[in-house]
């Protein structure tokens, strides 16, 4: 199990991502580069980096809608996936957009009841 700093770091950037496109603002990346840009706005250190890089591919793998390839983890729909998403514009509207948000919710929530756990 990952250690709590670890767990809230993900959840904050995860939360923090699902706000701003709660409020209409769509990140301009998938999930792991918006982490990532995240993390390096507060100066997060390179090891601390790759503890919650490991923990965000263990989510996916969770996610009952996994791919099966922690790259791209949203399957791609009806002949799409995120190189269609990525020249559309539709990595976070349409049907393959919604699978991304129940990705990023899915980790929310789990990373909440893991936060819960540990209290």
């Amino acid at each position: 199990m990952s250690d709590m700093t670890t767990i809230y770091t993900l959840l904050w950037a995860c939360a923090d991502i699902r706000d701003s496109i709660s409020d209409g603002e769509l990140p301009r990346y998938g999930l792991c580069n918006s982490i990532l840009e995240r993390l390096a706005r507060r100066s997060t250190q390179k090891e601390h980096v790759e503890l919650i890089l490991k923990l965000l591919d263990e989510e996916f793998k969770k996610w009952p809608e996994f791919s099966g390839n922690q790259l791209y983890p949203v399957p791609g729909l009806k002949g799409t996936g995120y190189a269609d998403a990525v020249r559309n514009g539709t990595m976070y509207t349409g049907e393959y957009g919604a699978a991304r948000l129940r990705l990023l919710d899915f980790i929310i929530n789990d990373l909440r009841g893991m936060s819960n756990e540990a209290v």
